[in-house]
């Protein structure tokens, strides 16, 4: 899975707060079925 955005709250989920603009790869899932966009 992988994860853009602000992240003002840590919502990517990769451990900061920090903004990425490009898209980072998150570890630790396994068997992600379904992703859904907002």
């Amino acid at each position: 899975m992988w994860a853009w955005g602000a992240n003002a709250s840590g919502q990517l989920g990769y451990g900061t707060m920090t903004q990425r603009t490009t898209p980072v790869q998150l570890t630790g899932l396994s068997n992600v079925v379904a992703v859904r966009l907002f």
